[in-house]
């Protein structure tokens, strides 16, 4: 079973919260406020032009209602990359709470700037180690004065690491 209603259908991976739904949603009140409004043009004799206009108005409200609440959540996550992007790890996406399409997406940002924070500080750290091992040497690899001077170093300095 790869969804909620099983892995067949045409509620394969539909989620109760999802973006599908709501629009879905969206369309059955708008066809509903449209069917009542025109029921009660009808019991009351009014104009059928008055209650379209305040039907397109009604349905148009309740459109940018729910647009507004799936686009608002968009422009933070494009906020949230471009930060991350120029190397701003500590900003993180409100919304990984949420059950529908976009707090996956929210997750997936989140985590992905968690890696990559713990990527640029692994990579500063190995700098670090880098410049400092560069800089001062463990051991010195100049040898001894005795190998100047005798036909061959002794054992002990022929190597500059320890094996």
């Amino acid at each position: 079973m790869s969804g909620p209603f099983g892995s067949f259908g045409p509620f394969q991976g539909l989620r109760p919260f999802s973006i599908k739904t709501k629009l879905g949603a969206l369309v059955v009140v708008s066809v509903f406020i449209t069917t009542g409004l025109l029921l009660v043009a009808m019991k009351t004799e009014t104009e059928l032009r008055f209650i379209t206009v305040f039907s397109v108005i009604a349905t148009l409200l309740i459109t940018q209602f729910v647009a507004h609440s799936l686009t608002a959540p968009l422009d933070e996550m494009n906020a949230v990359a471009r930060a991350v992007s120029h190397g701003d790890y500590t900003r993180r996406v409100r919304g990984a709470d949420r059950r529908d399409e976009l707090g996956d997406v929210a997750t997936t940002i989140n985590a992905m700037a968690d890696d990559l924070e713990a990527q640029d500080t692994q990579r500063k750290e190995l700098v670090a180690n880098v410049s400092h091992e560069l800089r001062t040497p463990s051991r010195p690899c100049a040898p001894s004065w005795r190998t100047w001077w005798t036909e061959s170093p002794p054992p002990t300095r022929r190597r500059c690491a320890p094996p």
